[in-house]
């Protein structure tokens, strides 16, 4: 399974948006395509997609986040969101489906409900719960600040927390994981393609990071990064 994710994700294509005779559409993204490295020289490539098919009414929603560890040879996180997208007000959709979780061991499978939207000041903000036998809540927010027609800086933050212990995820109940960065892209051609530098710090709190020091791992990660943006 996790060779196959690997094979995928060494094909991944840049985003764009068809449509059909029937006024359904869809659509391919790459919010983020990029390396991390680590000041101890750790490095991860991640890859963070998603895609719709659908009209305004209702659309097909897949989206994915996945993490290779370059050093380990191994892959240290695939999470994918499966739902329907539907809009609720004018500025913010909800999404209905399941989410699936492939850390080290056997794969978790979890209800999911969701909302994203943008809210004041034009920030992207989105959330959701995972209901299963190892619940969690996740929030996350982004705001695309112009410096220029072309230069774009972009701070974005997420913060999930386990509401019961999970062992197979190092996670203990409460103990949030946050990840903080900031990127600074150029608008190569019309927002479609944007690469970009940035750094991003990942942070453990509570009985999470408790676990974390009991098998010896950090709690704090500060990675430097290069990437591309890729959105049609």
């Amino acid at each position: 399974m996790k060779k196959f994710i690997s094979f995928l994700f060494m094909f991944a294509t840049p985003g764009l948006a068809v449509a059909t005779p029937v006024d359904n559409f869809w659509s391919l993204g790459i919010d983020k395509l990029e390396t991390r490295t680590q000041a101890g020289g750790d490095q991860f490539n991640v890859a963070e997609t998603s895609f719709e098919y659908g009209d305004d009414d209702k659309r097909l929603l897949i989206k994915s986040v996945y993490e290779y560890s370059v050093e380990e040879s191994a892959v240290e996180k695939f999470d994918s969101i499966v739902g329907i997208k539907f809009p609720v007000s004018s500025f913010y959709d909800a999404v209905v489906g399941a989410r699936i979780d492939t850390p080290d061991g056997e794969d978790q499978y979890h209800g999911y409900f969701g909302m994203q939207g943008l809210a004041e000041q034009f920030i992207h903000v989105g959330g959701g719960i995972s209901v299963s036998e190892h619940p969690s809540v996740k929030f996350g927010a982004e705001y695309e600040g112009l410096i220029t027609n072309w230069i774009t800086l972009t701070p974005s933050f997420e913060m999930t927390v386990p509401l019961k212990d999970n062992p197979v995820r190092g996670d203990g109940a409460g103990g949030a994981r946050t990840e903080f960065g900031v990127r600074l892209s150029y608008d190569v051609l019309d927002r479609t393609i944007a690469p970009y530098i940035g750094v991003h710090q990942e942070r453990l709190f509570g009985e999470t990071a408790a676990l974390a020091r009991s098998d010896g791992k950090a709690t704090s990660k500060f990675f430097t990064v290069i990437g591309v943006k890729l959105l049609f």
